[in-house]
């Protein structure tokens, strides 16, 4: 139901309390159980229907890490990125950038109709920012280069 996201289990970067906390302390580092706390009420019953949820990755990275008996980051830098020879792709946190990590100087977010320039970064070498990246854990905190993208799809 995780890997389907058939679980009901809300997206917490859905919620726009939880996304004002991640803006207003972007240098904040996040651990899976502090952001995605499973004591929410799921958004619809199980298997009832499909809706996608960063939560239900969050999770599979802790399954991961307890069936895996390794942390989810380096379980997957060792099935997947070094046989893949993806030697610029990184887990955020974790790894460290064979190159520089692109940097958008604005991202244009709308507000109340209105597109508003916004400046994400937190002057760290986390894309976009560390609260949301570490926040994300095993739902969004790989960084890549195009062409390991285009050998991940290739390999995929």
């Amino acid at each position: 139901m995780l890997l389907q996201h058939t679980s009901g289990l809300a997206d917490f970067f859905q919620n726009p309390k939880f996304d004002a906390v991640l803006n207003k302390a972007k240098r904040h580092v996040w651990t899976p159980r502090r952001s995605c706390p499973t004591s929410r009420s799921p958004r619809s019953r199980r298997a009832r229907g499909w809706g996608y949820s960063n939560t239900n990755y969050v999770l599979l990275g802790l399954v991961a890490e307890r069936a895996g008996g390794a942390p989810w980051a380096q379980q997957i830098r060792q099935d997947f990125l070094v046989p893949l020879g993806l030697a610029s792709t990184y887990v955020q946190g974790v790894g460290t950038p064979a190159v520089p990590p692109a940097h958008a100087n604005v991202m244009f977010v709308g507000y109340g109709g209105k597109i508003l320039p916004r400046d994400l970064s937190d002057g760290s070498t986390f894309v976009p920012f560390t609260s949301v990246v570490t926040a994300a854990f095993s739902a969004g905190s790989i960084a890549s280069t195009s062409g390991d993208l285009a050998r991940w799809a290739k390999a995929l």
